[in-house]
């Protein structure tokens, strides 16, 4: 991985076709063969799906900061660029931990892929859970997506709220209920946000009947 960020960085500082060709052809005669494919993958402009959902990584970054999501979210529109503020945030000042730090590229994408799998396999189960509770035409959309979504948790998780489906009699009682368990770790989400996440994008087969259903 340190490889290929230092040859990231030498190609982006040269504008020479001849130099970026000799940087390549050295830094992949010793790369092993696993690191140089990703190596030319990545370098072609190509990229890997997304792993973890920005929303994650927000709260996440907050968490390992110590600090609130407001403070983060201003960090961000100063920063410019989500990775980089995270990367500023929760740089502790201590050296990287030696074993991480030479792992190959191919390692990397290895515990990337795995992570991507597993979400995929967690989603799945969603998924099934929110089919079922749809089939039902007497069935709540909202109620479904927060069931959905306790089905499918690990004690580890953040837990998530589902904000449009809970109320109170009171507007403001349930704003500063969101609130205080939002501050104990919750992860504020809306079933919007929910079926979107899971569905991806909007090539989905099923994207027009989802849109359906939250309109």
């Amino acid at each position: 991985m340190k490889r290929f960020a230092a040859l990231y960085e030498q190609l982006d500082g040269t504008r020479a076709t001849s130099r970026k060709l000799t940087l390549m052809r050295d830094c992949f005669k010793d790369a092993a063969d696993a690191d140089a494919a990703w190596m030319l993958y990545f370098l072609s402009g190509r990229r890997l799906k997304r792993v973890v959902a920005p929303a994650r990584l927000r709260a996440a970054a907050a968490q390992v900061a110590g600090i609130p999501d407001w403070m983060l979210e201003a960090s961000h529109a100063h920063v410019g660029d989500l990775a980089e503020t995270i990367a500023l945030l929760t740089d502790d000042g201590r050296a990287p931990d030696p074993q991480l730090a030479e792992r190959g590229l191919a390692e990397w994408v290895d515990a990337l892929r795995a992570l991507r799998e597993a979400e995929e396999a967690t989603l799945a189960r969603a998924a099934r859970v929110l089919a079922a509770a749809v089939a039902d035409p007497d069935g709540d959309v909202r109620a479904a997506a927060a069931k959905a979504l306790s089905s499918v948790l690990s004690p580890a998780a953040a837990a998530p709220l589902v904000a449009d489906a809970v109320g109170s009699r009171v507007a403001g009682n349930k704003a500063a209920a969101i609130d205080r368990m939002q501050r104990h770790g919750a992860e504020v989400v809306t079933t919007e946000m929910v079926l979107f996440e899971w569905l991806r994008d909007s090539m989905h087969p099923r994207f027009r009947d989802v849109q359906k259903l939250i309109r």
